[in-house]
């Protein structure tokens, strides 16, 4: 993987000129469908539908192009990525500094059993589910859909946590939520008063619902997907879990382009530092990098029945499969004493970034299919 990483050193570069034409062709366009949403509702028509539809994939892609901004990624000029940042992540309601830390612990523990919860969409072990009390498996389950992860990480963690300067993790988050709310007063509120705030309302909920539920599923897709493997922390290394639990999503071009290429997310592990205008010219200049694990949109889609890491098998699984298996096949349920004191609050972890009960690792765990460091 070392060589892997080496050959993508010459992509990990950037232009101001091509940062300056990504975010104009989106947010010229993205303020174009706002108007043309504004216009149609004010005519009573439905059509308006149809511009907040792509409006919400602008969103998407502007959320994605932000993305780059927090890997000093988008510009040459660190300061110039901050500054973009902090003003793109106003269109989101989110606070750029406290997301760079949350985002950036998620590059330093994806696929780490071991280091979960921050940054990251919880994913339990066999073990640990069925070590939970009936209400939270309910509440995981309900987590693990596209509506339950849309209400709790959109919703509670966007919305509600990124609105409280205390639950910044360090000094400086803490500050940047308090200029964050500033400036969603400012740049919200002067929409709002352009828009109108019924058509505001229509138009940014729909785009917010539309957008995050698309982008929610692209998370998920390009890290729980059904051959992504999962390491305890001793076999974990950060070189591997780019070919193991980081997806290429096969898109039709202009699909790429809307997502800003995180589609090639192996690439994006492999070395953080590319801006996505340049990760499918990475991926295309080596073999190798088409080794990675390879989902079509349906493949993709199915990555909503992976739900639980089975370090017996050393697979991911559904919870209809376990199921399916009966009381044996992972082993007796604990008892009512063991489960209460393993059981887990599944959203406090997801909103505190503790991390959850550790199960001792199954050394005869067959992770064979693990691709081995190059």
């Amino acid at each position: 993987m070392d060589a892997a990483f080496n050959a993508s050193k010459a992509f990990a570069t950037s232009s101001n000129h091509s940062a300056i034409v990504e975010l104009a062709t989106t947010v010229v366009p993205y303020a174009l469908l706002w108007c043309a949403a504004v216009f149609l509702l004010n005519a009573d028509s439905w059509l308006f539908l149809l511009p907040v539809v792509v409006a919400a994939l602008f969103f998407v892609r502007l959320f994605l192009l932000f993305h780059d901004c927090l890997h000093a990624s988008l510009f040459p000029n660190r300061r110039a990525n901050e500054v973009c940042a902090y003003l793109l992540a106003l269109l989101f309601f989110v606070p750029s500094r406290y997301w760079t830390e949350e985002h950036l612990a998620h590059h330093a523990t994806a696929q780490n059993l071991d280091r979960r919860g921050r940054g990251d969409v919880m994913l339990l072990t066999v073990k640990e589910y069925l070590a939970l009390s009936p209400f939270n498996r309910f509440a995981y389950r309900l987590l693990r859909t596209m509506p339950g992860l849309f209400l709790v990480e959109m919703i509670g963690r966007w919305q509600i946590l990124y609105r409280l300067p205390s639950s910044g993790r360090s000094r400086a988050s803490s500050q940047g939520i308090i200029l964050t709310n500033i400036g969603l007063v400012v740049v919200q509120g002067t929409i709002c008063s352009l828009a109108g705030w019924q058509n505001y309302l229509i138009i940014l909920g729909l785009v917010y619902i539309i957008g995050g539920c698309l982008g929610v599923w692209i998370f998920v897709c390009q890290h729980e997907f059904e051959d992504s493997v999962w390491f305890r922390n001793d076999e974990w290394t950060l070189r591997r879990s780019p070919w193991s639990g980081s997806s290429f999503l096969d898109l039709p071009g202009w699909g790429h382009w809307m997502v800003n290429n995180v589609s090639y997310h192996h690439i994006h592990h492999l070395n953080p530092r590319i801006p996505g205008y340049n990760l499918a010219a990475c991926h295309n200049s080596d073999p190798f990098f088409a080794t990675a694990p390879t989902l079509s949109i349906r493949q993709a889609w199915r990555s909503w029945r992976c739900h639980l890491w089975d370090e017996d098998s050393g697979k991911i699984t559904s919870i209809s499969e376990l199921k399916a298996k009966g009381p044996g096949g992972h082993g007796a349920s604990p008892d009512a004493a063991q489960s209460g004191q393993n059981d887990l609050g599944v959203l406090d972890a997801l909103y505190d970034g503790t991390r959850v009960v550790s199960v001792p690792r199954n050394d005869k765990s067959d992770l064979s299919s693990a691709r081995s460091d190059h």
